[in-house]
């Protein structure tokens, strides 16, 4: 069901496999306008990319290169803007909506009392990989929605002014952290992000599995090492920015730091250049080294 169409959403892609099709396919049964941007992709991935645009009527806009997540969004944002939309819906290529998910976090936003501070609308998010693990009260709350600090970019729906107020996403951080560095400065400004009970969004959060290591429970997603780079220089810089206002968010991500490093040295392949990229990362974080890796 299409629900509005003040909605644009933003797919972002980066050598996607044939699966994008499918992703944008149920997309496309709840928004009316799709754009997507991509970062770069090879010559094989663009074939999908130009059959999508075939079938779905897709608006699609090719950088030359990976200009990053923070980057690519912000063409689609501007995007939307140009063309006077409300809202825009943003995902990765990983992403599959499920029925009526969009309509429902709409339905929030129409029985929200206080509209005027509200930014973010965002999916549950139910990683493929973990389906096996999910118990049965995973998914299923009483409740309509409940607030929260930050969330995961993919899914979100976003209200159009709420760029005006704290601008778009922060481009020097390239990948990683682009979604709560954005959440911070919506939080900071006043603005409240929910999240919704009934409205859940299947993704793909690298290659996630899930192991016990002395009695505690270790989940790694065996990111490559260049993900490790930007994950750990960008924790960096929010620690340093936010540590002041969001103390607590900082120490328990302090600590999903070290247990994701711990999950790297017992559990992950190619653990010499991970942990490098780590060190390397976290140096120029200290040192305000931000954008692309050079």
């Amino acid at each position: 069901m299409i629900i509005d169409d003040k909605i644009c959403a933003i797919i972002v892609t980066y050598n996607p496999d044939k699966g994008v099709i499918f992703n944008v396919r149920e997309l496309h049964r709840q928004v009316k306008k799709i754009v997507i941007v991509d970062n770069g992709s090879n010559s094989n991935s663009k074939k999908y990319i130009e059959q999508i645009r075939t079938s779905y009527k897709c608006k699609v806009i090719y950088n030359n290169e990976n200009l990053g997540i923070a980057t690519a969004l912000n063409v689609g944002v501007r995007y939307a803007i140009k063309h006077g939309y409300k809202w825009v819906a943003t995902f990765d290529q990983d992403s599959t909506v499920t029925p009526n998910m969009l309509e429902n976090m709409m339905k929030i936003y129409d029985s929200f009392p206080s509209r005027e501070s509200l930014a973010i609308i965002s999916p549950k998010h139910r990683d493929k990989n973990l389906i096996k693990y999910e118990t049965r009260e995973s998914f299923n709350r009483l409740s309509e929605y409940h607030s929260v600090m930050s969330v995961m970019t993919s899914g979100n729906l976003i209200k159009i002014d709420v760029f005006d107020k704290i601008g778009l996403f922060n481009d020097d951080l390239f990948i990683d952290y682009v979604d709560h560095e954005f959440c911070f400065r919506c939080q900071m400004n006043k603005l409240q992000i929910l999240e919704a009970d009934n409205a859940v969004l299947n993704h793909r959060e690298g290659y996630t599995q899930r192991f016990y290591f002395i009695g505690k429970r270790i989940t790694i997603t065996n990111h490559n090492y260049l993900r490790r780079y930007y994950k750990s220089r960008n924790r960096i810089y929010m620690y340093k920015n936010f540590f002041k206002i969001f103390p607590r968010w900082v120490l328990f991500d302090i600590k999903s730091f070290i247990s994701e490093t711990i999950g790297i040295i017992f559990f992950e392949d190619d653990k010499i250049r991970k942990i490098h990229s780590i060190i390397r990362g976290t140096n120029d974080g200290l040192k305000n080294r931000l954008g692309r890796m050079s």
